[in-house]
């Protein structure tokens, strides 16, 4: 055989194949489709219906027991129906204010560059507060060498590191 010949074998040989493969699965989808929307059997359908029938009564049945609507006493009462007014207690006076807790120094570093205070208010204790800092409400005014000025809503107070909570 000439090698032009067989090269020429060669190729309709595999252009045979590819041609055979594709045929075959043409077939095998078209086939596949017509069985998707192919009308379905009636025998088939009543047992389906029966079935989806049955399904949908336990789903509804689910969801009507478990849903919060149908448990509470009034879901199916008529919206629309008068019903007795509401008694409102009075409203409470606003009670006092409770009494303000004045800080106890927990800590002063003087230094004319940044001095520093430390302040305890009932059990809790701040960071190191540097002037204009504010903690539990009281802004730091002042820090000398041996006082806090520090403010709250307008009331002013002076603490010393020897004697506490002079106003």
């Amino acid at each position: 055989m000439k090698p032009e010949a067989r090269g020429w074998t060669e190729a309709r040989t595999t252009f045979l194949i590819i041609a055979i493969s594709v045929l075959y699965l043409g077939v095998r989808s078209q086939r596949a489709a017509h069985g998707v929307h192919a009308a379905p059997d009636p025998r088939h359908a009543a047992a389906e219906d029966s079935s989806l029938a049955a399904i949908r009564a336990d789903l509804r049945r689910t969801a009507s027991a478990e849903s919060l609507l149908a448990n509470h006493p009034d879901a199916l009462a008529d919206p629309f129906a008068p019903r007795a007014a509401l008694s409102r207690a009075p409203i409470a006076a606003t009670p006092a204010e409770a009494p303000v807790v004045v800080p106890t120094i927990g800590g002063l570093v003087f230094d004319a560059d940044a001095p520093v205070v430390q302040l305890r208010v009932g059990g809790h204790r701040s960071d190191w507060l540097l002037p204009g800092s504010v903690f539990e409400g009281w802004r730091v005014l002042e820090i000398r060498p041996t006082s806090v000025r520090l403010e709250r809503n307008g009331r002013t107070v002076e603490l010393s590191s020897s004697t506490e909570g002079s106003e």
